[in-house]
């Protein structure tokens, strides 16, 4: 079985140093991650796909706000999760907006 973790657990450790915050959670022995935040779209794709291959670390998804999907920001998420390799771009609506349960298929 593949486990990631998620980079929002360690969110304050990412956002202070995130490659020395991606080394640990390689040392640890995790081999995937799921971004969720800082480095995804802040930092050059390129240099953090090459980091991430340095580091033997593959990262497998990104947990964006619904509010982001829904934007004009939507191609810049995908182009930039395609760059990175991504399978997943995840996320989630805001419940309380839905009015219609047909949003939710």
């Amino acid at each position: 079985m593949k486990v990631a973790l998620q980079l929002y657990t360690v969110r304050d450790k990412v956002s202070r140093d995130y490659r020395y915050a991606l080394r640990m959670v390689r040392e640890s022995g995790y081999r995937f991650v799921e971004f969720a935040g800082h480095p995804f779209l802040t930092a050059d794709v390129d240099e953090l796909r090459v980091f991430l291959g340095q580091i033997d670390l593959k990262p497998i998804s990104t947990h964006v706000s619904f509010d982001v999907i829904e934007s004009n920001k939507r191609s810049t998420v995908f182009n930039y999760a395609y760059k990175l390799g991504l399978k997943y771009v995840v996320s989630e609506p805001d419940v309380r907006r839905i009015n219609d349960l047909s949003l939710c298929v």
